[in-house]
């Protein structure tokens, strides 16, 4: 089965199928990514990459289950975008949101989130969430333990150090269920 990257931009695709809004030499479907349904086949990709994408999109819940329909029952889907206190979030003036540790618990059936609030009937597991860190600052050993330590409390670390030392992004793997 083929690969879905969404938001692949012009000139950067991941997939074996790029679908962005605007037109370029790695976009396969031009399509306006908060327009619901996408031109895209039912159960068709076994993997979905959403980098630096979701955190530009109206509306989460209406792409999830988009995610969910083009995807077949046991497919991985990659999403990675900046965390709540990013600067990376604050920079680019078209980003709308960033993203907590528990952002897709909603969409995990067997979670407290899942099953109290009940969004969407666009199911998925879990499987990796971890905080990540740009490489390359002068900070590195410090960078490290601060993205071990988050990573190991993320409660913790959301609560109280989240805007003492952000973290530049998360990186969530899922699993659909179908």
């Amino acid at each position: 089965m083929p690969s879905l990257d969404v938001g692949c931009g012009p000139y950067h695709k991941q997939g074996d199928v790029g679908i962005d809004l605007l037109p370029g030499p790695a976009v396969d479907v031009v399509h306006d990514l908060n327009v619901m349904p996408w031109p895209l086949p039912d159960a068709r990709f076994d993997r979905v990459r959403c980098v630096d994408v979701l955190e530009h999109l109206a509306a989460i819940v209406p792409v999830m289950e988009e995610i969910h329909r083009v995807s077949t029952a046991g497919a991985l889907v990659t999403i990675e975008g900046p965390t709540a206190s990013s600067w990376h979030r604050y920079t680019d003036p078209t980003h709308v949101r960033g993203f907590g540790y528990r952002s897709f618990d909603y969409f995990v059936p067997t979670s407290a989130y899942g099953q109290h609030y009940g969004y969407s009937r666009a199911a998925f597991a879990l499987t990796r969430v971890r905080f990540v860190k740009e490489p390359g600052r002068g900070l590195r050993r410090l960078d490290q333990l601060m993205c071990w330590f988050a990573n190991a409390y993320p409660q913790l670390y959301e609560a109280r150090l989240a805007y003492l030392y952000p973290m530049d992004g998360l990186h969530f793997d899922l699993q659909v269920i179908k």
